[in-house]
């Protein structure tokens, strides 16, 4: 007798709560709905938006992909549209990756001409290694690349403006490398230890010296006759004057055109 009231109890209670529901529903129904539409409405811009993010994304990886970097010329059309691509992203490992492509190309396009090396290329390189140094810390080999490639931006710095404490400058970050425990597994401290014990013959005095310039070719100047030999004695043939001809010489002379007068054959 207790359970079937304990029951009709339960059914009247259910009847209530529906019947206050509709109630509900009859006033606030055009509340509700557009509650539940607002929800709806979000839940579809989310999706949305995740899945053109996905696309902006994978549109991102593309065109990183097809950039080239085979002259300086062209690396630094290369680097600005990185640059682009790095600023409208907010993915970590997408920003990471054109980071360190932007500093890498950046550093060898900047060595890649005749000395000395491109300022605006060693510039860009310089901005992308402090960014990597500023948004990944946390990641080892970012912050290991990051003070490598800012000490070999300093010795850049160097030959461009000579300025001797830009030596510090590169102590400073492969110092920063050595002192960091993390980093004495990683192939970054080897390289900075090689590179510190060099560091003063990296940063000796740079002068730049004009290519020569083929001589030109001298034609050789006519040897100065040498001295008479006094032993010798030069005989210079000179006009003289019939009459002072010895008259013996005349007799021989017209003795012999008359000779050879009378051998001539007559006509």
């Amino acid at each position: 007798m207790k359970s079937e009231r304990r029951h009709e109890l339960k059914e009247n209670d259910l009847a209530h709560a529906l019947e206050s529901i509709k109630q509900y529903l009859d006033v606030n129904g055009k509340r509700v709905g557009l509650i539940v539409l607002g929800c709806a409405a979000i839940i579809i811009t989310v999706t949305l938006t995740v899945n053109a993010s996905a696309a902006s994304m994978e549109d991102r990886w593309q065109r990183k992909s097809q950039l080239a970097y085979s002259s300086p010329d062209e690396g630094k059309q290369s680097l600005a549209t990185l640059e682009t691509l790095i600023a409208d992203s907010s993915d970590d490992q997408f920003n990471l990756s054109a980071l360190l492509d932007q500093g890498m190309h950046g550093l060898r396009l900047s060595q890649d001409v005749e000395l000395p090396p491109d300022k605006d290329l060693n510039e860009t390189a310089s901005r992308a290694f402090k960014k990597l140094l500023k948004q990944f810390s946390r990641n080892k080999l970012a912050v290991g690349a990051a003070h490598t490639g800012l000490a070999t931006v300093a010795e850049n710095n160097y030959v461009l403006e000579g300025d001797s404490k830009l030596k510090a400058e590169a102590k400073q970050h492969l110092q920063a490398i050595l002192d960091d425990p993390a980093m004495a597994t990683l192939p970054f401290y080897k390289i900075a230890s090689d590179r510190l014990a060099k560091l003063d013959k990296t940063f000796s005095p740079v002068s730049f010296v004009a290519a020569p310039q083929t001589p030109a070719v001298v034609a050789p100047t006519p040897a100065e006759p040498e001295a008479n030999n006094p032993n010798e004695i030069t005989i210079t043939p000179e006009r003289i004057s019939v009459d002072d001809v010895p008259e013996e010489i005349l007799k021989l002379i017209e003795s012999k055109k008359k000779s050879d007068n009378a051998d001539a054959p007559s006509d």
